[in-house]
């Protein structure tokens, strides 16, 4: 959550204590994925998943280590979520 502007520390405090104070807090195991197969022509891949859960999954070559766009695409991976 994110909180931005001019407002007193302990009233805001106050109200989102009492608006989300009774929430229980849950610990959310991080899902493993195996390791994608390199693909040598098209291929169509299924898995069924917990429709509760929100995922994103992005699959792309990446550039060679020594590419100018080596860094740049570590970066995008950290945004990304790693």
């Amino acid at each position: 959550m994110a909180i931005v502007g001019d407002f007193n520390h302990q009233e805001l405090k106050d109200k989102v204590s009492h608006i989300f104070g009774q929430l229980k807090k849950t610990a959310l195991a991080a899902p493993i994925f195996e390791k994608a197969s390199l693909l040598e022509k098209s291929i169509e891949i299924k898995k069924e998943m917990d429709v509760n859960q929100a995922y994103l999954i992005i699959g792309l070559s990446g550039p060679d280590y020594n590419h100018p766009d080596h860094s740049v695409a570590g970066v995008l991976i950290e945004i990304l979520g790693h």
